[in-house]
């Protein structure tokens, strides 16, 4: 059962992950204060929302194949970079710091399981 919700919860990560970074990097919000007048010192919004979204799927992947450490890994070099500016970002942008934390709460989730019987019965 721990292998299916960690597997879920990754999944639904991921998911979150590239529906928000694609829509932060097509339709960013605006106003004072907001996230498209930040200048120009970055890399544009697609290539960041590119690379994000690939982290994000990598950690699932990760889950699929039963590699926690992995999984733990993906979530923190999502967190930690991006994750913790976006906490007080406007609207559901803020999201994009809880779905760092939900990849590493799945890859807490595979520790301890063992990788030949990902789910023993109960």
């Amino acid at each position: 059962m721990r292998t299916f919700l960690a597997r879920m919860l990754a999944f639904v990560s991921a998911g979150l992950s590239t529906w928000l970074w694609l829509r932060l990097a097509f339709f960013p919000p605006a106003g004072p204060g907001g996230l498209a007048d930040m200048g120009s010192g970055g890399p544009p919004a697609w290539v960041v929302a590119a690379l994000f979204t690939g982290v994000a799927w990598s950690g699932a992947v990760a889950t699929f194949r039963h590699a926690p450490l992995v999984t733990v890994i993906v979530g923190f070099i999502s967190l930690v970079p991006v994750g913790l500016v976006f906490v007080g970002a406007p609207g559901a942008f803020r999201l994009l710091s809880v779905a760092p934390l939900m990849m590493l709460g799945a890859g807490l989730l595979l520790f301890g399981v063992p990788a030949g019987n990902p789910d023993p019965p109960a």
